[in-house]
């Protein structure tokens, strides 16, 4: 009897899993519908700034997000800043950024960093995305996991509003998981 119950609590964790969505904003199969647009995230604190030049640099907000700014990426001295806002992406973690000026090209890409809280071994799921003028949030491509210091990181060569979502969702339309013992509904 009690193999029997470990095997229906194994059949119900399957099922609920196999519910599981993949939400990488910006990746859309050909099944799913176009990412919908989310509003521009509203300031929230005072920016940080600091001058950066062709000599490269780092900014950050301790604990937050973090932006290291490479030998040769810009011509000249330029204020460089990072602004907290909401964060309206999808599956979003924390705030996000607004990484300024606006419109800054660099020569060479730069790196834009974030912590995770992930205990998952393996990569973690957490990744980073920009949203674009047509307020879709963009995954940002190719990332990097510190597992150690828990940091996903990626490149990029422009600013524009940036944030860390979760790639994976899980989804449970009406799931009940039974250990013989105690009893978990969730709808």
């Amino acid at each position: 009897m009690k193999k029997i119950k470990s095997l229906i609590a194994l059949a119900t964790c399957v099922i609920a899993f196999s519910t599981c969505v993949e939400n990488d904003p910006g990746v859309v199969t050909p099944e799913d519908e176009k990412p919908e647009p989310t509003m521009v995230g509203i300031p929230i604190g005072i920016p940080v700034t600091k001058t950066i030049g062709p000599a490269g640099g780092a900014l950050s907000i301790a604990g937050e997000v973090e932006l290291i700014i490479p030998v040769g990426a810009l011509s000249s001295d330029t204020e460089i800043s990072i602004q907290p806002l909401t964060n309206n992406a999808p599956n979003g973690n924390g705030n996000a950024y607004r990484l300024g000026p606006e419109g800054t090209n660099f020569s060479i890409p730069i790196k834009v960093m974030f912590p995770y809280s992930s205990t998952i071994t393996g990569p973690p799921l957490t990744r980073i995305a920009y949203q674009k003028a047509d307020g879709i949030w963009y995954s940002a491509g190719k990332f990097s996991w510190d597992a150690v210091n828990k940091i996903v990181s990626t490149e990029t060569t422009h600013f524009s509003d940036w944030a860390s979502f979760d790639v994976l969702q899980i989804v449970c339309g009406a799931c009940e998981v039974s250990t013989g013992v105690n009893k978990l509904k969730v709808s």
